[in-house]
């Protein structure tokens, strides 16, 4: 279309190539994938030249001129690239298809966003006044609707639904020369520790570096052979990463691992790094489990936190549920009956 415009003494001839239009190319909600409640939230997207409406209770909308945002090509869409991130979730991102010709908008399904975990702590005292605390008691997950475990140290990859995972027995190696224990510190990440003394320290066996309460189980790669007097100190290498820092002087304790209750039981949900709870396909009556990875090393976990001298338990990696029952054992005290659910404040 040619319009003939006058400014003065001045015409101009104007040649329209096009005519925009600011359209709503794409809504959607951004929701808590265990709540399903909206998330407040940031969206950025690529190409950045889209407008982002954030709606409140999880709401989205992203806008555009179509002829310049979505310009045609030989293809029937062009990807446009979302990355969400909210305070206390992991961030996700979306690839999303936006048909050149429309029809607009496009309504794409929730994205759920993961929460962070958090810790779980609590004591258990005796049900008396004033109350006397107790300590070594075991607190477990009680939750056979969904097949849930309380790990006692948070998982270090994340795991797909449908991963096996075995009921494990650990049974005691008979300790060859002193007790063993790390001569030199180790830090979060490290996968070789110095003993004081290899002697009986053989590769495939488990570790657990620290107490019962603490401690980390840590499959045996390798023994190192330098220096070859195995009583002297030496290095010891492990299948994964340690998750915490050890001072020198912790005590380490080894364990042959064999395979009980089978058949393997499943993941029946997705699990993700740094958190403690796994949902099953089945009830687990062993206290170890292993969490096998594929081609990658197996995780080995204890069941259930333990409290201090104090009554005082504490677990980092309480998440990935939206609530569970918690329950609590110890010697000469029976659970209680009804163990009250609870949930992480998402």
């Amino acid at each position: 279309m040619v319009t003939t415009l006058s400014a003065g003494a001045l015409r101009y001839t104007v040649a329209t190539d096009f005519t925009s239009v600011w359209r709503v190319l794409l809504t959607g909600r951004v929701l808590n994938e265990f709540t399903g409640r909206g998330v407040d939230f940031e969206l950025q997207t690529d190409p950045a030249s889209l407008f982002v409406r954030v709606i409140p209770d999880g709401g989205f909308a992203i806008a555009g001129y179509p002829e310049l945002d979505v310009p045609p090509t030989p293809d029937p869409s062009m990807l446009v690239q979302l990355d969400f991130q909210a305070s206390g979730y992991r961030p996700a991102r979306h690839v999303v298809p936006l048909p050149s010709a429309g029809p607009w908008p496009v309504e794409w399904p929730p994205v759920l966003l993961r929460p962070l975990p958090g810790v779980l702590q609590g004591r258990v005292t005796q049900d008396v006044t004033p109350s006397v605390p107790l300590a070594g008691a075991h607190v477990f997950a009680q939750d056979p609707a969904q097949h849930a475990v309380l790990l006692r140290t948070p998982v270090l990859a994340d795991a797909s639904a449908g991963t096996p995972v075995r009921e494990i027995q650990l049974n005691p190696v008979p300790l060859v020369g002193p007790a063993k224990h790390l001569v030199a510190p180790a830090a979060p990440g490290d996968t070789r520790v110095m003993l004081n003394d290899r002697q009986g320290i053989v590769a495939g066996n488990l570790l657990r570096l620290d107490d019962a309460r603490l401690g980390q189980l840590a499959r045996i790669q390798a023994v190192s052979l330098a220096p070859a007097d195995l009583t002297l100190p030496g290095d010891v290498t492990l299948t994964l990463p340690l998750q915490v820092s050890l001072p020198a002087g912790t005590p380490c304790v080894q364990f042959a691992a064999a395979v009980v209750n089978p058949p393997d039981k499943h993941l029946a949900h997705a699990i993700a790094a740094d958190e403690a709870f796994l949902r099953l396909d089945a009830d687990v009556a062993a206290s170890v489990l292993e969490l096998t990875h594929g081609t990658d090393p197996s995780e080995y976990h204890d069941l259930g936190a333990l409290t201090d001298a104090a009554g005082y338990y504490a677990v980092s990696g309480f998440g990935g549920l939206a609530a569970v029952q918690l329950n609590a054992s110890a010697g000469g005290f029976p659970p209680p009956p009804h163990p009250p659910p609870r949930g992480p404040p998402y």
